[in-house]
């Protein structure tokens, strides 16, 4: 499973999705590497991978709008998500 920590914004902050990706972690917690190909792709017509560089495993993201949707509340409000079976957002501890 990958694990994405998010950081805590605001309920009145002004931002982009683009701010909120730079104090995201992303692990994988079935190997315990935090080297993780996650980045949204810039074009909507491809495919969102999360990819661990350590063991190889990947997880695919269906809709990346959903993704970053859940994603941002997350940051928002503090409650962990299911992005997909194998993608959990939580709030960051740091």
């Amino acid at each position: 499973m990958f694990i994405v920590s998010v950081k805590r914004v605001a309920p009145d902050a002004v931002f982009k999705f683009e701010e909120l990706a730079q104090g995201i972690a992303v692990r994988h917690a079935d190997c315990g590497s935090s080297e993780v190909d996650w980045a949204p792709p810039a074009e909507c017509g491809c495919p969102w991978k999360f990819t661990c560089r350590r063991c190889g495993s990947e997880a695919v993201v269906p809709s990346i709008l959903d993704g970053k949707l859940k994603i941002t509340e997350t940051a928002l409000d503090e409650v962990e998500r299911e992005i997909t079976p194998s993608i959990r957002v939580v709030p960051s501890t740091r």
